[in-house]
Parts: C-alpha cells; sequence; structure tokens
C-alpha cells in the first residue's frame, strides 16, 4: 500500500466507501440531509461508547445546499468523536458522566457556520492527534469556499471546539453547477 493509499485508509477509519454511501455528497443535498447522513455513518460508534449525539440546524439553513462541504461534515464528527473516545479510554469523563459531541449549523454575514463541539481530550501541542490529513483537506475546501477553519481548545480543559465557515452564495453557485 503507498503512503497516500494509507493516509486515506486512517482518514476513512474503517468505512468502507462501496459499502457505506452515506459518505458520498452530491452539492445539491441539502445541509440537514448531508448533516444527517454524516451522523448517521458515525452513530454506532458513538453508541457503543456512549458519547450523545446532538445537532442544531438553524431554520434558515434548511434548504441550502451543501457545496462541496459533505466530506469536511463527516471529517469533523469523526474527530469529535475520536477525541471522546480518546477520552474516555484514558480514563476521563465530564461531570455529566457521559461525552456529548454538539453539532451546530447557523448563518450571518453571509456566511454559512459549523461548529462542533466535543468533550473529549482537546487539542495536543500541535493542535492535532493523528495525521492530521483530514483536518488540512477540510481547511482546504472550506477556503475554496471564502471560508477557513479554527480549532481551540475548550476553556478549562473539557474539550475542544471547531468553528469552520463558507460564504453562503458560493455554496449556492457550486450546487447550481452540478445540476447543469
Amino acid at each position: 500500500m503507498t503512503r497516500m493509499a494509507e493516509l486515506i485508509q486512517r482518514t476513512l477509519g474503517d468505512t468502507d466507501l462501496l459499502e457505506n454511501p452515506a459518505v458520498f455528497f452530491r452539492a445539491s443535498d441539502r445541509i440537514p440531509h448531508a448533516l444527517d447522513q454524516s451522523v448517521q455513518c458515525e452513530t454506532p460508534r458513538a453508541s457503543e461508547n456512549g458519547i450523545h449525539l446532538h445537532v442544531i440546524v438553524a431554520p434558515e439553513l434548511k434548504q441550502t445546499p451543501i457545496g462541496p462541504l459533505g466530506p469536511v461534515l463527516l471529517n469533523t464528527v469523526r474527530n469529535a468523536i475520536d477525541s471522546c473516545c480518546r477520552s474516555m479510554h484514558s480514563g476521563q469523563l465530564p461531570i455529566s458522566g457521559h461525552h456529548e459531541v454538539m453539532i451546530r449549523c447557523s448563518m450571518g454575514d453571509g456566511m454559512v457556520r459549523l461548529e462542533v463541539l466535543d468533550t473529549g481530550d482537546g487539542l495536543t501541542k500541535d493542535g492535532v492527534h493523528g495525521n492530521g490529513i483530514g483536518l488540512d483537506l477540510s481547511r482546504r475546501i472550506l477556503e475554496k469556499m471564502g471560508g477557513g477553519l479554527r480549532l481551540e481548545n475548550v476553556p478549562g480543559g473539557a474539550g475542544a471546539l471547531l468553528t469552520a465557515w463558507a460564504r453562503f452564495d458560493l455554496l449556492v453557485a457550486t450546487a447550481g453547477k452540478e445540476a447543469t
């Protein structure tokens, strides 16, 4: 296996892309549908580990196309669950007694914003766990959509917050190009 194939396999985990079509997204898929697909893909692992998933999508985004952000959603949900699993395996539990991942999509100032908050182990000194290829690819996709990505520890060491944003007009334009 080539080095790139190994990195992709590690990034995708045990997901078999051909048997799990939920990881494929069309630019015209609506944000709630794509987010639901991302969460469904990771729900078995979250449930096995007692991780509670919460999803909030602002009403104004119900008909907004995902554009090229589908893989970003999947990667951020997967990373948050990974963080909670690492924390659990090291014996750390939040005060609530269970780990949580909160995923929120909102809109403001012409930007679609994704926030993923987890109660996992937070960031390492270099800012990532694993090989970081998923975050790098996500950042590149977001930058092409006029946005970006920020990852930070939650104050008090109770997890991490990922904030990603992209221009609404570019998401809609990308979805329109797919239809033609």
